[in-house]
Order: C-alpha cells, then sequence, then structure tokens
C-alpha cells in the first residue's frame, strides 16, 4: 500500500509541477483553461481570497487542505506545492554529485534554531498580513515564487523557442504558431526573480527540504497540524534493524534512531516523500494508522502551539491598527501606481495580491507589469499597469476572471468596460498641437469611450478630454508620440464608475450646412 502510494504521489506531483510550468511560462488558451483549477490546490491564494471576498469555493479548498494534513499529513507539502516539488528535482540532481550527496546526508539533530525560524517567520507573516502589508507573504509564499520565477526566467525561454519553431515551419507555409509579442524584460526584477528563487534550490541542493522546514510560512502551519494527524509513517520495531538507511536520506531530516536503535519519524518534519518506506531493506517503515506493532513519533509541539496562540493574539491586537499601519505603507502621491479594474482600491488590490503574476502572463496587452517595490509597504512584486509597454484593452476581463487570491475580483465584460480605474490628464506644455500647432490626433483615434475628443480650433483639431466617461485604459498615453508623454493617466486610490460613453458622445462628426443638398456631395 505505502509503496502504490509514493508512485501515485510522484505521478501527482509530475502533473501538477508541469501543468503549473505550462500555467506561467506559455500562457494562452492552455493557462486560462489551468489557472483556475491549479489555484484552488493552493493553500495561502484560497486563503487570502476566502478573507477576501468570502467564496465559497475557496474555502472548501482551504477546508480540504487543512483537514487532510490533520487526517494524513503534509501531502500538500508532498504533491501539490510546485515550489516543493521544484525543490525534490533540485534535491535528486543534487544526488548525483557526491560532495552534495554527503551535504544532503548531514543531519541537524536537534532543529531547533530551524523551527524557532519557521516559528517566527509565521508569525510576522501573519501579523504583518493582519496589519495590511503582504510585502514579507509575497518573498516567502512558495506558490507566488514559483509563479514569479517561471515568468520572469522560464517564460522568456518558451517565448523564444516558439518564435524559432515558428520561423522554420513559415518556410513550409503552415502558420500554426505565427505570432506572439517578445517578452519584455525589466531586469532588476528578473535578477531579484532568480535571487529569491535561488535560496529554496540551493538549500535542497545541500539539504534537502530545509526551505520547506525552515522558512516557509505554509510549511510552518501544515507541521502544526500534522502533528496530529492519525495516518503517518510508523516503525514496525520488530523489523527495524537500525541501519540508519532511512536517516541518511530522507529529504526532510525527519528521521531519527532512538537509543534502542529503531527509525522514529516526526510526523511535523516529514513532507511524506515515502522514499524512506520504499528504501527501506525490511520493509519496517509504512505509513498508515496506528497499530499496537508500530510506533511513532508523538510529540505534541507545543511550543509551536503557544506560538500560533501568540500569533492568534499579536493578530487580533494589530487589527485595530490596520488603518494606522497601511496608511504608513502607501506610495507618496502622484506616484501611486494603477491596479487593475477589479483591483476596486490600490488598497484592497495590494492587501490580497500575492505578487504570483498569473495576471501578468495572461494579460494579452502586456500592459500589467510587474513591480518590485512600487506599491511601497503594502506589498513586493505586485504588478500594475504601465502604458509605455501596452494598454488596457477595453474588450478584456481576463485578469479578473484568473486572479487566484481575489486581488482582483471577478468583473463581467459590461462591468469592466464602465470601471474607472484612473484620469485622463492632458498635458498642454507638452502637445505637439498646442505648442507646434501640429496635425497629430494619435490619442484621438485610439481612445474607446470618445473621452478624448477633437477641438475645431483655427481650422486645427486639438485634443480635449471629458473625465466623465474616461475607464483610464491607458490607450491615449501609450499612442502619444511625445517624450515625455503629453496625455497620461493619473492613478484612483478608489476605482470609479464612468458614464456610460454614450452620455456625452463627442464622436459625432461636426453639423454641415441644412442648405447643402445630398446631390452637392461628390460621392
Amino acid at each position: 500500500m505505502s509503496r502504490w502510494l509514493r508512485r501515485l504521489r510522484i505521478l501527482i506531483a509530475c502533473l501538477v509541477l508541469v501543468g503549473a510550468t505550462a500555467v506561467f511560462a506559455l500562457g494562452g488558451d492552455l493557462g486560462r483553461q489551468l489557472a483556475p483549477f491549479l489555484a484552488h490546490t493552493q493553500l495561502l491564494p484560497s486563503f487570502i481570497r476566502l478573507l477576501t471576498t468570502g467564496s465559497a469555493i475557496a474555502g472548501l479548498s482551504v477546508l480540504a487542505i487543512l483537514l487532510l494534513t490533520l487526517l494524513a499529513g503534509r501531502w500538500y507539502c508532498a504533491c501539490l506545492c510546485p515550489l516543493g516539488v521544484l525543490q525534490d528535482v533540485a534535491g535528486a540532481f543534487g544526488q548525483t554529485f557526491r560532495r552534495l550527496k554527503r551535504s544532503q546526508r548531514r543531519k541537524d539533530r536537534d532543529g531547533y534554531l530551524r523551527r524557532a525560524a519557521r516559528t517566527c517567520l509565521l508569525v510576522a507573516a501573519i501579523v504583518s498580513g493582519t496589519a495590511g502589508s503582504l510585502f514579507l507573504v509575497n518573498l516567502v509564499d512558495p506558490y507566488s515564487i514559483f509563479g514569479r520565477s517561471a515568468t520572469a526566467l522560464v517564460r522568456p525561454i518558451a517565448s523564444l523557442g516558439r518564435r524559432g519553431l515558428s520561423t522554420v515551419l513559415e518556410k513550409a507555409d503552415i502558420f500554426a504558431l505565427a505570432g506572439g509579442d517578445p517578452i519584455q524584460l525589466a531586469w532588476g526584477t528578473v535578477a531579484l526573480t532568480a535571487l529569491l528563487l535561488l535560496v529554496p534550490v540551493v538549500m535542497a541542493l545541500f539539504r534537502g527540504r530545509l526551505y520547506c522546514n525552515s522558512i516557509c510560512p505554509v510549511g510552518a502551519l501544515l507541521a502544526t497540524l500534522s502533528r496530529f494527524s492519525k495516518a503517518r509513517i510508523r516503525t514496525q520495531n520488530e523489523a527495524c534493524t537500525g541501519c540508519g538507511m532511512c536517516v541518511r536520506r530522507c529529504r526532510a531530516d525527519c528521521i531519527v534512531l532512538t537509543e534502542d536503535k529503531k527509525a522514529q519519524v516526526n510526523a511535523a518534519e516529514c513532507v511524506l516523500c515515502l522514499d524512506c518506506v520504499g528504501l527501506c531493506p525490511t520493509q519496517a517503515l509504512l505509513y498508515g494508522t496506528e497499530s499496537p506493532s508500530c510506533s511513532a513519533q508523538t510529540d505534541g509541539g507545543r511550543r509551536e502551539l503557544l506560538a500560533l496562540g501568540t500569533t492568534a493574539a499579536a493578530a487580533i491586537v494589530a487589527l485595530p491598527l490596520r488603518s494606522l499601519a497601511a496608511a504608513g505603507f502607501v506610495p507618496e502621491e502622484g506616484v501611486m501606481p494603477i491596479v487593475p479594474p477589479g483591483g476596486v482600491s490600490f488598497d484592497h488590490f495590494t492587501s490580497a495580491c500575492t505578487g504570483c503574476h498569473l495576471c501578468v502572463v495572461l494579460c494579452p496587452g502586456h500592459v500589467l507589469q510587474p513591480r518590485i517595490s512600487a506599491h511601497g509597504g503594502k506589498g513586493a512584486f505586485q504588478p500594475a499597469l504601465d502604458y509605455l509597454t501596452g494598454a488596457c484593452d477595453y474588450d478584456c476581463n481576463l485578469c479578473s476572471q484568473v486572479c487566484p487570491s481575489g486581488a482582483i475580483l471577478p468583473l463581467t465584460l459590461p462591468d469592466k468596460k464602465r470601471v474607472q480605474i484612473g484620469m485622463v490628464y492632458l498635458h498642454e506644455d507638452r502637445c505637439a498641437v498646442y505648442q507646434r500647432g501640429e496635425e497629430c490626433g494619435a490619442c484621438i483615434e485610439v481612445c474607446p469611450t470618445h473621452a478624448v475628443y477633437p477641438e475645431d480650433r483655427d481650422g486645427i483639431l486639438h485634443p480635449v478630454t471629458d473625465g466623465t466617461i474616461c475607464v483610464g485604459c491607458g490607450a491615449c498615453e501609450n499612442v502619444c508620440p511625445q517624450s515625455p508623454r503629453a496625455i497620461t493617466i493619473e492613478a484612483l486610490a478608489l476605482h470609479g464608475t464612468a458614464l456610460d460613453p454614450l452620455a456625452n458622445d463627442h464622436s459625432a462628426p461636426p453639423a454641415t450646412d441644412p442648405g447643402l443638398a445630398e446631390e452637392d456631395f461628390p460621392f
């Protein structure tokens, strides 16, 4: 039974890793189809979505993962967390090098510092999140680390490969892979993303699942619950010879030999890779419920329970101070980033966005771009609309349909077309039409709501703006040929509702002379 479970775990882990990589690295129709399923299997985004929106589906996802951990151990860490699976791949790669293999077999007998570190990080993440900042969560959440890494590091390579293959196929008149814009890289974001990915990968190369049991806040929470799991890896004392093979191989550093030379597994640290079950030459280690012939560690984890109780108390104390703390996290006026439609407000978006960059991958206009610190202390790596790289497609609501954490609430397309995320502002001192009398009209031509419209002044059409019907899509700013832009969008801290474009329709052609007969026109 245990060996069969090990094979099933490996299969599920491979599917999760391949599926998550496809979502973040390839995007497109495949990403849109897989994204909702992937999001529902991830604990932290589902938990934040539950708190933010009260989503029943998110609540069921959280409940299912917590109950699974409480009853059967850390199966989430074993095969549902893509970063955890990636660490297993890195650890397996390290096993091929003698020095790294010896390092992985070096064990931390006490583990006190490791447990203390993860508990402190969990406390800090919960308290800072309650106070209104997800900055720390954005840096250490495993799902977000994997998503950002695949987006910034794998996606450009996949895009380059697709373009190369498309070039080859086009010579044979096959255009199935034609199209697709080149990926624009912000090298600072890529470098920091790679650095943060190196932390768990290097840890895995030298010490297996060290990141999961020393830094990851999700791992810290599930470790506390798994102490009470009914199903766990147990030792058949009569069969155990004390050879220590399981101790040396354990990737989570959770197996020790007792004084009577019997293997004992710490259920809180165990990530259920089940390697020890397949490795044991006498089949002394089995995964299952309690049996008279089996023993398992029964440490109640009083320190961790006390720490979680302290965390809950600190969170309750931090909650009334949320407005005070959040005010100190907001960027200065005039540099506030524009958050996407469905983000409701700057505070709502930044208080729920985990920085996974799923919306960045799937945005067809490439206007959503990751920002390291543009949101101030409210969050790290959270995306914002950058109108120098694109514009928010007026007929697109995709980001609101795929956001896993509820930072971008679902919007129907008609509702999205009325959401006002920013306000247009015309800088007449920069505009070529106002300053030099040159014909331009680029901003007028692309505005989908006619919030930028022409006004005839001495035979020259001047751009004029109407903020009541502007949705802040940024099409005008994106196409403006001036540098710096003569027309810009300023962020709204709280999204508004634009009037119906037909209410103030400035697109009607100028009136003609009523005495001019229809036959007088030359066409």
